[in-house]
């Protein structure tokens, strides 16, 4: 929020004016996305590589931002989704992790990385058992927990809150 006014929430196209065709599809707060992805493309860093080349094909003139629907934001993503599947915008040939029908396999393929079997993963699940028993039992505070084990506070915090780890029960 800023200066006090709420952000609205929605879900937003943005079209080649030239074609007419949906380009990309997203969801969030509607005040400061256009303005947002605009910067990025201007500076070419947009994530979505297929949208940075149509912008740079066709310039800023032929983009059009469009709000195909306000919503809540508890059901941004489903309202997301049914547009993706209706317009179909060009993103989901080149960035698949933006596209819903990559987000419905995502979950298989998280699950192979979870845990100890990330290569990231600092902890193991006995790591996050014997965690998960301190804060049960109160023995220890999260940033006594956080020094102990070598991560982060937020860390920590996540893992209470179930934010991470959570496969892990005790």
């Amino acid at each position: 929020m800023a200066n006090g006014i709420k952000d609205v929430i929605g879900v937003y196209g943005i079209y080649n004016k030239i074609t007419g065709e949906c380009i990309y599809v997203g969801s969030g707060g509607l005040r400061n996305r256009e303005s947002t992805h605009l910067g990025l493309l201007r500076h070419g860093n947009h994530k979505n590589k297929l949208l940075q080349k149509i912008y740079d094909e066709i310039g800023e003139n032929n983009l059009e931002d469009k709000i195909l629907e306000y919503c809540d934001d508890a059901n941004k993503k489903e309202v997301e989704t049914k547009y993706y599947k209706s317009l179909n915008p060009v993103c989901c040939l080149e960035e698949p992790k933006d596209c819903p029908r990559y987000k419905e396999n995502y979950p298989k393929m998280s699950a192979a990385q979870r845990g100890s079997r990330n290569p990231n993963a600092r902890l193991t699940e006995e790591d996050i058992v014997q965690i998960k028993i301190y804060m049960r039992d109160h023995t220890y505070r999260d940033i006594e927990l956080a020094k102990m084990y070598n991560v982060s506070l937020s860390h920590i915090n996540n893992i209470r809150r179930g934010l991470k780890w959570k496969h892990v029960e005790i």
